[in-house]
């Protein structure tokens, strides 16, 4: 029962701000780029708990954000620091027209730029409604496979 309550409360607190566009035209040094903006998707995982919005709004010529959020809930009966563990974000049909989805890395402290995976959705991606599936795959956790949608 915990765990669930733990899931449920990880999703209410993320089902806010997360997946949705935020225009704010800046230059991105990941994409080494001016970007319009960006998309947050949160990567929140832990002891056999994995959490990602199913579906997240992303427009071209932006950034797309996967924010890592490590549990620190059962460190002590797991035995596996989850701050360690590699983050696989890549294109579910892959070779495809997912293979632009490929970014990887764990979370290395508190600072945004430490914690976020930064994938550059370059023209062109396809027209508005056009939805991309991708695997994210946290090791000795699990993997899922949300979607990202072409929006304008």
């Amino acid at each position: 029962m915990p765990r669930l309550i733990t899931v449920l409360l990880i999703s209410v607190i993320f089902a806010g701000c997360d997946g949705t566009f935020r225009s704010r035209p800046f230059q991105s040094a990941a994409c080494n780029a001016r970007v319009e903006g960006y998309t947050a998707t949160y990567v929140a995982y832990g002891d056999s708990k994995l959490v990602v919005i199913p579906l997240s709004k992303i427009h071209e010529n932006t950034e797309w954000r996967f924010i890592l959020r490590p549990l620190d809930i059962g460190n002590a009966r797991s035995g596996i620091d989850f701050k360690n563990l590699m983050v696989t974000i890549k294109g579910k049909r892959s070779p495809g027209p997912d293979d632009w989805i490929d970014v990887s890395g764990t979370y290395n402290g508190s600072a945004a730029d430490k914690h976020t995976l930064v994938e550059c959705v370059k023209p062109p991606v396809g027209l508005t409604g056009t939805e991309y599936t991708y695997l994210v795959t946290v090791e000795e956790v699990g993997k899922l496979d949300p979607r990202g949608r072409i929006s304008r």
